[in-house]
């Protein structure tokens, strides 16, 4: 028992210190729709859904709605990026969708649930909603972020949103410590030794 603790101690501090990279970086994660047309998927139950555009930061409207009175504000924490959706449905139905984030080579994805503020997702008229999503991750280091649309009830749609991500730009301020590293939490103390990327995670090591 003694042992995991100590190997999750370790994977904390790793997380830590990447976190703090990432937050540094966060304010200049701002991403855009492409240009061009604009950008739409169609559900099997007819809904079209078209894509917004993206707002950053801590408070949130729907891209050009900042000026309509009915539009609901949304709260988050700094530094996020929120994706806007529009969906047109049948007045009878509700979509009900979740938002899958990428990169191009689609190996992996985030899945980004449905914000609902207090005063609830904004209404435009009968059959028109808004609806916005945190992202949760993204590929910040890649030119661009695929966003896919999956139902609750169901598989991915067919289709996708590109957004666009600013320039890489270079990390300031987080140098490595050099190993070994010993880090404290009140009556916890951790040193790392050594870091190999590919090990299996605790959960699965075998300690005999």
């Amino acid at each position: 028992m003694k042992t995991k603790i100590f190997l999750w101690s370790i994977i904390l501090v790793l997380t830590v210190g990447i976190a703090s990279a990432v937050d540094q970086r966060a304010g200049e994660a701002m991403a855009f729709p492409a240009a061009g047309e604009p950008q739409v998927i169609h559900l099997d139950d007819g809904t079209k859904l078209t894509l917004l555009g993206t707002t950053f930061g801590y408070r949130h409207l729907p891209p050009g709605f900042e000026h309509w009175g009915m539009a609901n504000w949304i709260y988050t924490a700094s530094n996020s990026t929120v994706v806007w959706i529009e969906a047109e449905h049948k007045t009878n139905q509700w979509p009900s969708f979740q938002l899958l984030a990428s990169d191009s080579s689609n190996l992996a994805c985030v899945n980004n649930e449905q914000n609902y503020p207090d005063s609830g997702t904004p209404h435009v008229k009968a059959g028109v909603d808004i609806f916005s999503f945190s992202l949760k991750a993204y590929p910040r280091w890649d030119k661009e972020t695929i966003l896919r649309v999956k139902p609750y009830m169901g598989h991915a749609s067919k289709g996708q949103f590109v957004i666009t991500n600013p320039a890489p730009a270079t990390v300031d301020g987080w140098t490595p410590k050099p190993l070994p590293d010993t880090e404290s939490d009140g009556d916890l103390e951790v040193t790392l030794h050594k870091l190999v990327a590919g090990a299996p995670t605790p959960s699965v090591v075998s300690h005999k």
